[in-house]
């Protein structure tokens, strides 16, 4: 907002398509970022730790052996293993 329109009553004030378009990129462009940091973090650290590669590929297949071959949304939260290790707890 342009300090103008800030001297506006509230009920007149109106956000410009530039500036919902620059939020809306800011955000994209930060989600994005973290979420490749944190995957090429991880692979990283699997890649150049067997041991923590082993164990969590182990917690991965034993939910998904027991879901039948599926894995749903709460069977991620039983894989602590995997999320230690993404958190960078482990």
């Amino acid at each position: 907002m342009y300090e103008k329109d800030l001297m506006l009553p509230e009920s007149e004030r109106v956000i410009r398509m530039q500036e919902v378009v620059s939020g809306v990129f800011v955000l994209i462009l930060a989600g994005h970022e973290t979420s490749s940091s944190t995957s090429t973090n991880v692979l990283h650290e699997l890649a150049y730790n067997q041991e923590v590669q082993d164990k969590a590929r182990r917690e991965v297949q034993k939910i998904y052996k027991e879901g039948g071959g599926k894995v749903t949304y709460e069977d991620l939260a039983k894989m602590t293993y995997l999320e230690q290790v993404i958190s960078g707890r482990e």
